[in-house]
């Protein structure tokens, strides 16, 4: 135990929990072993956090921000390209403030586009206040970029998100999911939300209700806040009641599960391009695997098809799930299409 507490953290007294422990001032000198390369991989590509949002432990945790030499990120890729990747998502805790020397992010996905044998290039997560129009073009531009966007809100009110330190409005916002849509049609828009932050109001909550209910998002990670420790918001007052967070997380499910269910029924009868993950766990028979919007579809068809990208005509849909049947065969390029 005493190596892997070296190895792995801090044990806080004899029967105490293991805290993982992440130095600040780490950097990225190594790449990682070798080994043999899964379908779909994740490349970091930058460490720690300048936002300093109210609610969030990251720079504390991390550090500041931290890119990584540019070099090292096209090696790991090139290599888990030759052991057999054919998807790379590219990691950060804001991806699009990436900086080496006169290289940003932009850079970054171009130059991993011109990787071969990579199919699909996705990034998470971007900050809205960082989020640019050079960063949509170059998602337009570059091929092997998909057409799915996490940008994550928080909260659809001016007051709450000034409270949380997010540095951008519902205003802002909203510009950069316009301009996306504009840039990018057909773009798939996720995000986070959060329900109960400090001086969250009824009011407030409501406001936050209308703006996602505006904002129509094809997906939405939802939570109730929750206070850490150290962090601002643990010691702001206007703490809310677990049993109103409650209530208000049920009313924020039943509004983006609607826009959810909207924008899954408008893939039925288009064709999309599946990169083939494996067997559907529910039902060994079917084959599954994702959309470049990140629609996960299911469709029957040989195992010798997983690690192939196949187009599927979307036959029917369910909240989390698209059916599909095969109309082409081998593998398939480009995005989905009508």
């Amino acid at each position: 135990m005493a190596i892997l507490d070296a190895q792995l953290g801090v044990r806080r007294g004899p029967n105490g929990p293991l805290v993982l422990a992440d130095s600040p001032t780490a950097t990225y000198h190594e790449m990682p072993a070798a080994g043999e390369a899964p379908l779909r991989a994740f490349v970091s590509i930058s460490r720690g956090c300048d936002s300093h949002c109210a609610y969030c432990v990251v720079p504390s945790a991390r550090g500041p921000h931290r890119s990584r030499p540019l070099r090292q990120i096209i090696d790991e890729v090139a290599a888990l390209a030759t052991g057999g990747t054919q998807e790379v998502t590219l990691l950060g805790q804001n991806v699009n403030i990436y900086r080496d020397g006169a290289a940003g992010f932009c850079e970054v996905l171009r130059a991993v586009n011109e990787i071969p044998s990579i199919a699909r290039i996705r990034f998470t997560s971007p900050h809205p206040r960082d989020m640019t129009g050079e960063v949509l073009r170059t998602m337009a531009a570059c091929e092997r970029v998909c057409e799915h966007l996490h940008l994550p809100l928080q909260s659809g009110s001016d007051p709450v998100l000034e409270a949380m330190g997010r540095g951008y409005t519902t205003s802002d916002y909203r510009g950069v999911v316009d301009e996306a849509r504009r840039i990018l049609p057909g773009v798939a828009i996720s995000t986070d939300l959060m329900v109960g932050f400090p001086g969250e109001t009824d009011d407030r909550f409501e406001a936050s209700l209308r703006f996602v209910e505006e904002m129509a998002f094809d997906a939405a990670f939802t939570f109730k806040y929750s206070p850490r420790p150290g962090t601002a918001a643990s010691r702001l007052p206007g703490q809310v009641p677990e049993e109103v967070k409650g209530a208000r997380l049920e009313r924020l499910l039943r509004v983006q599960n609607r826009a959810t269910d909207a924008s899954n029924r408008r893939l039925v009868g288009q064709r999309a391009d599946v990169l083939v993950e494996g067997l559907d766990r529910r039902k060994p028979s079917l084959l599954t695997g994702r959309t470049r919007t990140n629609r996960l579809v299911s469709f029957e068809g040989p195992d010798s098809l997983v690690g192939t990208l196949q187009t599927v005509r979307i036959e029917s849909v369910g909240r989390w799930i698209a059916f599909g049947r095969r109309v082409e065969e081998g593998a398939a390029g480009g995005g989905e299409r009508p």
